[in-house]
C-alpha cells in the first residue's frame, strides 16, 4: 500500500502526509510554548521596530522549522542554546542552512544569551554583510 505524500515545493521531494501534519503540529506547539530567549526576541523584534505581520515565527520550510523569518529582508533568524553543540546538531544545523541559502534566504544565528543585546542595525548589517 502507498503512503500518501505531500510534494515539497521547497525541495522538491515528497513526505508522508503524516510527517507534515507532525512537523506542522510541531511548529505550532513551539510557538505556544516558546523558548525564554525566543519570547525575548519576538519582543525584540517589536521593540526595534518590527509589527507582528512582518516576520514568521517558528516557520515551516519542509522537512525543517526555523525560528523566526523575515519575509522582506530574505532573512532566517535561528536562536541557538546549548542543544545547538552536538555534533549532530552541527551537521543538521548546516544542512538546514543550505537548504534555506538554496532558496534565496540569509540565515543569522544568534546565541541565545545574546539575544537581551540585538539591535536592529545588527540585523540589517549582518544581512548586507551576507550580501555582498
Amino acid at each position: 500500500m502507498r503512503v500518501p505524500t505531500i510534494k515539497s515545493n521547497t525541495l522538491r521531494r515528497e513526505f508522508p502526509i503524516s510527517f507534515v501534519r507532525e512537523l506542522k503540529k510541531r511548529a505550532d506547539d513551539m510557538r505556544q510554548n516558546p523558548t525564554r530567549s525566543e519570547l525575548l526576541f519576538d519582543l525584540k523584534l517589536l521593540e526595534i521596530g518590527f509589527k507582528q505581520t512582518d516576520y514568521d515565527v517558528q516557520y515551516v520550510m519542509m522537512p525543517y522549522i526555523y525560528d523566526f523569518r523575515i519575509q522582506s529582508l530574505k532573512l532566517f533568524i535561528e536562536i541557538d542554546g546549548g542543544s545547538h553543540n552536538s555534533e549532530k546538531a552541527k551537521i543538521r544545523d548546516v544542512k538546514k542552512d543550505k537548504l534555506a541559502n538554496d532558496r534565496g534566504y540569509t540565515v543569522m544565528h544568534i546565541q541565545n544569551i545574546e539575544v537581551p543585546y540585538i539591535k536592529l542595525k545588527d540585523i540589517l548589517s549582518f544581512v548586507a554583510a551576507e550580501r555582498i
